[in-house]
């Protein structure tokens, strides 16, 4: 932890029947700059991948700002069931958590910051506080739920996903995501139902996308699309960036290149 932070942990009540546990860390800084809120991905909890979220929240409490991170049902510490992890569960928490960081902030300077599977709630949420809002940052989002898990056609996805909608729906067949959680048919028909069109619309003009050249989960040509669709969202492609920030060679995020990302994402977080 940074010394130019302080740090509490708890859990908040979410109208779904489960707790919220969280990690925030307050900056010493004063004035602070307002608040971060990070949303990870599927299968990792509130620190994302390789500590991702844990390496970038003491660089945000140094630049000022208070950091607010958590996990989603059936992710790292939240004891909610895996019949909770659903697309609705996961955006009606991001909803609540950030309710709660703008109470802790002073309800102005919200920043929003999500991962993978983590930027459709992100998107939720920021869209959902958009007089609060002030930039919004996604990595390699994993939003175009039709393309990513419905009619994929793209290789990456094929193999993982080709029958998960009809197998799901029709047989209660599941895609594991970590020891706990897994794509079920709620999560088939959320996705299926799921277009995140307005919501992207009303907050093109605060979004950033980061995306790597050489992801291996989410196609980059999805954020392509996504760009072209509304020209005022800021895109970045990154050369040889895999899914997150490491490299594609590097599978503990400890090269040079991989550390060039997060120094690249950090420089973007913080437009």
């Amino acid at each position: 932890m940074s010394i130019d932070s302080q740090r509490s942990t708890g859990e908040l009540p979410s109208p779904g029947g489960h707790t919220i546990p969280y990690i925030l860390e307050r900056s010493r800084r004063q004035p602070r700059t307002g608040g971060f809120l990070l949303l990870h991905g599927l299968g990792v909890d509130k620190d994302e991948y390789l500590g991702f979220y844990r390496t970038m929240s003491p660089k945000l409490t140094e630049a000022g700002f208070d950091v607010l991170r958590f996990d989603f049902p059936a992710h790292g510490d939240s004891k909610a069931n895996a019949t909770h992890f659903t697309l609705g569960n996961c955006a009606l928490d991001a909803i609540v958590a950030a309710e709660f960081l703008l109470e802790e902030i002073g309800n102005s300077g919200l920043h929003v910051f999500g991962t993978s599977f983590g930027a459709g709630p992100a998107i939720m949420a920021a869209s959902f506080f958009q007089s609060a809002l002030r930039n919004v940052t996604l990595l390699a989002p994993a939003i175009s739920y039709r393309e990513l898990y419905i009619e994929p056609t793209h290789p990456l996805r094929t193999a993982r996903y080709k029958d998960f909608y009809r197998d799901a729906v029709l047989d209660g067949a599941t895609v594991p995501v970590s020891d706990r959680a897994a794509l079920n048919w709620r999560n088939a028909i959320e996705f299926a139902m799921c277009d995140l069109v307005h919501q992207l619309a009303a907050i093109a003009s605060h979004t950033a996308i980061l995306h790597g050249e050489a992801d291996s989960m989410v196609p980059h040509e999805l954020s392509r699309d996504l760009a072209a669709r509304y020209a005022s969202i800021d895109l970045t492609i990154v050369p040889g960036m895999d899914h997150g920030f490491m490299d594609h060679n590097d599978d503990t995020g400890e090269s040079e290149r991989s550390q060039q990302n997060l120094r690249a994402i950090l420089r973007k977080t913080l437009r």
